[in-house]
């Protein structure tokens, strides 16, 4: 069974990763570029086994590929017979031209750029998304996108949904930028597979990976206020042909200054610290079948409200009202594990007679569990959440012909919900009421199937039409029955290049997006 050899192509007098270093097997044409780290990924063909990597002013390097082999390095030394200057660059944010989709990427080389970042702070040079904050109490940020906020907008952790629910207000602020390779931004509705809920675009976050050839990553940050953050990354092959690999991740950010910009006497963002903690783990086989797991726990305390508020005096704001003390306190964690597997189905087919353009069907299915928590007090109002959600989906592609292929799969989707908002008031005669509360449990449920047919002609047209249904059911304590809803959403995207600079794009479609 075929399968794709990676690496890399550095300077051997430098280390340094050559960008456009030409990648192909011996006595063919089929390779492909490095990339802005000089790593490659090059279909095995069947019956060569002699990879080449040239790059101007370096040697040309021919290894030799044993079968089973999945990742070779090329180390090109210096050419000097042949003078020439090589001019690199880093791009930052680019759009994908080929993409059915106009998305726009933000690599790492862009993540660098920003100051300091979590994900909130990621899209300042992105010109599709618009950061702002949504307040100065809880200090959650929002997005906005085509003019409406963030939660119009779905966001994937390496194609699985993320930041739904009661975690959304505060989920941009728990990734670190640092933790990440790239970002794909895409306007408009997106594919049905990923669920109905993306109506004005989609964000897919593409982390660090156990297969990375950094083993370790330190990145240290001090603002103008001393606020110190730091983030750590180590990537570790459990065996010499990295089937088995694992990557740890790992964040901590302190905020203990207050500041009065506005002279109102509150504080202008909450004081707050976190911890941050992943580990995602790859297991590949021989035979194509590729298995992922991981974990994630956050921990976060945010303390905010009038200056000099501290814990300790809410006994005296909600005894004595009349010390005009105000302040608001947030605790949130958040633990989420999930199992990915990818497993081919039946035998590789070439519809062109080039063994390059081999392919196979596969199944693909994903489980995800999220446990989010929130205890808090905003005065002498408090809200205290605890959400169980599980997602489950499995998708099976098949190829009818090189040009066209057919997604489908079937999906299920539960949050286990326990609220307790409770908000309270001042009498005239300084005693405090409760003048309503919003306590109880309730269970949001969604199965679902989807469908979604691919006709492409490779740098020319593209064609995708997709069908989605659901039937969102929610019961608890504020319903005397249970309350469902069918959800029909379908999708169409067009993509035809009318000559190389000219591309045309049309895409038309119907979201959902279930609020409780």
């Amino acid at each position: 069974m075929a399968q794709n050899v990676k690496g890399t192509v550095r300077a051997s007098d430098t280390g340094e990763a050559l960008l456009g270093a030409s990648v192909y097997w011996l006595g063919t044409n089929i390779g492909m570029a490095s990339d802005l780290e000089g790593k490659f990924d090059v279909y095995r063909v069947k019956g060569y086994d002699k990879l080449v990597a040239a790059y101007v002013g370096y040697k040309t390097d021919t290894i030799t590929v044993a079968e089973g082999v999945t990742h070779i390095d090329f180390s090109l030394q210096t050419d000097n017979e042949i003078e020439a200057v090589v001019v690199d660059g880093n791009l930052g944010n680019y759009v994908k031209r080929d993409g059915i989709l106009k998305g726009e990427t933000i690599s790492f080389a862009g993540l660098c750029k920003m100051a300091c970042c979590n994900l909130a702070e990621s899209f300042e040079n992105s010109a599709a998304v618009t950061v702002g904050y949504s307040h100065a109490v809880s200090g959650s940020r929002q997005i906005k996108m085509l003019g409406l906020t963030g939660t119009y907008t779905q966001i994937l952790d390496e194609n699985r949904p993320i930041m739904m629910g009661a975690g959304a207000a505060y989920g941009l602020s728990y990734t670190p930028g640092m933790w990440l390779n790239s970002i794909q931004v895409s306007k408009g509705v997106a594919s049905v597979t990923a669920g109905h809920e993306a109506i004005t675009g989609q964000i897919n976050l593409e982390h660090r990976k156990p297969t990375d050839d950094e083993r370790f990553f330190l990145n240290l940050y001090f603002d103008s206020e001393l606020r110190p953050e730091i983030n750590v990354s180590s990537a570790i092959p459990l065996t010499k042909d990295k089937s088995l690999s694992t990557v740890i991740m790992a964040h901590g950010s302190l905020d203990t200054a207050s500041h009065d910009m506005n002279h109102d006497g509150f504080s202008d963002m909450p004081k707050s610290n976190q911890i941050n903690v992943a580990n995602k783990w790859l297991w590949q086989t021989s035979d194509g079948k590729q298995f992922r797991w991981g974990w994630k726990v956050v921990n976060e305390n945010r303390l905010g409200g009038q200056m000099g508020y501290k814990k300790d005096l809410y006994e005296e704001m909600v005894n004595n009202l009349e010390s005009n003390t105000y302040g608001s306190a947030i605790h949130n964690r958040n633990i989420n594990a999930y199992i990915k597997a990818g497993i081919p189905v039946g035998y590789e087919r070439t519809f062109t007679g080039d063994p390059a353009d081999a392919v196979q069907n596969n199944v693909a299915m994903i489980l995800d569990y999220d446990n989010y928590l929130t205890d808090s007090y905003f005065g002498i109002n408090t809200v205290d959440v605890v959400e169980n959600s599980m997602r489950f989906n499995a998708t099976y592609a098949h190829y009818f012909t090189q040009r066209s292929s057919l997604n489908a799969g079937a999906s299920a989707y539960v949050r286990i919900m326990d609220n307790n908002y409770v908000q309270k008031s001042v009498a005239s005669n300084g005693a405090i009421s409760q003048p309503w509360d919003f306590t109880g449990k309730s269970t949001l449920a969604e199965p679902g199937i989807f469908a979604e047919y691919t006709y492409n002609i490779e740098e020319k047209f593209s064609l995708v039409v997709g069908l989605r249904g659901d039937y969102s059911m929610i019961e608890g304590d504020y319903y005397n029955d249970v309350k469902g809803k069918l959800l029909v959403t379908p999708r169409s995207h067009i993509r035809w290049s009318i000559t190389p600079r000219t591309t045309l794009r049309a895409s038309a479609g119907m979201g959902y997006r279930r609020q409780n």
